[in-house]
């Protein structure tokens, strides 16, 4: 695996603001055969895959959609997000990571999520748009020039207005929005938004006028996760988020993010990514 270019790539805690959003993350990736990056979780940002040559399988809240060269594909914001490289065709393809500050380009996006809420709904393809973010890769080592941070803004709007056009006109083909798609969405925003302030998932029974039981029932129908299995995973890449960005200690952090202990986060932290929250700290000091 390599990358051609990269911005941001280890750090998308910090952005780059542009006129009217804050770049996240901006590259270019050329995958092996064994490339595969794991569960991470998105923030407030969507973000961008543009498939330029190769075959992989993108993830999105542990559903897997086949994506191929031409191909386009746009994460939410709190998606928890996988990519892996075909083994026999390697993936590659150049990302775009951001979080919308114009308003109007929010409300678009937002709509976005909520029309086209399945993974499935998030392919679509547009032959404008690859030579629009080459172009801004390309302009990664003048970053520091106010004159390129406009020329960025441009093209990302172009990009952007393009993509929003394509899901608006129906060129994405989308499954019919149902009551459960929407459900689950807010399901997801409200836990992503409350993470620090939720003391048992139990609460979201009374937030959303469902039984806890019926809740669950139907996140796990539609998203293919538990309800519980998608907050330990948001929790946990909070975590790393607090060790590695805000220096936390391991106590601090287990009472930030509401666990009944240290040596219960720990484990938890280390079922995961095997690694202890210690050696993740030392490795990031």
């Amino acid at each position: 695996m390599s990358y051609k270019y990269r911005l941001n790539f280890l750090s998308p805690t910090y952005s780059t603001p542009l006129n009217d959003l804050e770049l996240v993350q901006l590259g270019r990736i050329y995958c092996d055969e064994t490339t595969v990056f794991e569960n991470h979780y998105h923030k407030n940002w969507y973000e961008f895959t543009f498939v330029t040559d190769g075959k992989g399988t993108i993830y999105t809240n542990n559903t897997p959609i086949e994506v191929k060269k031409g191909d386009i594909y746009l994460s939410y914001v709190y998606d928890i997000h996988k990519i892996k490289s075909d083994k026999t065709s390697p993936l590659k393809y150049d990302y775009f990571a951001f979080f919308p500050t114009n308003s109007e380009l929010a409300e678009r996006l937002h709509n976005i999520t909520m029309n086209f809420p399945s993974a499935k709904d998030r392919l679509f393809k547009d032959d404008r748009l690859f030579p629009l973010i080459s172009s801004a890769i390309k302009e990664i080592d003048n970053i520091n020039n106010p004159l390129t941070l406009s020329l960025l803004n441009s093209i990302f709007m172009q990009v952007l207005i393009y993509s929003v056009k394509d899901f608006e006109d129906n060129k994405v083909s989308s499954t019919s929005l149902t009551k459960n798609n929407i459900l689950c969405t807010q399901i997801m925003d409200y836990i992503s938004l409350n993470l620090y302030n939720i003391d048992s998932l139990t609460e979201l029974s009374k937030i959303f006028s469902y039984s806890y039981n019926y809740l669950s029932y139907v996140f796990k129908k539609t998203t293919f996760l538990t309800l519980m299995d998608y907050y330990n995973m948001i929790r946990l890449e909070e975590a790393k988020n607090l060790i590695k960005k805000e220096k936390l200690n391991v106590k601090e952090v287990a009472e930030r993010l509401n666990y009944s202990t240290p040596y219960s986060f720990s484990k938890a932290f280390k079922n995961r990514y095997k690694i202890s929250p210690m050696q993740y700290k030392k490795v990031h000091q």
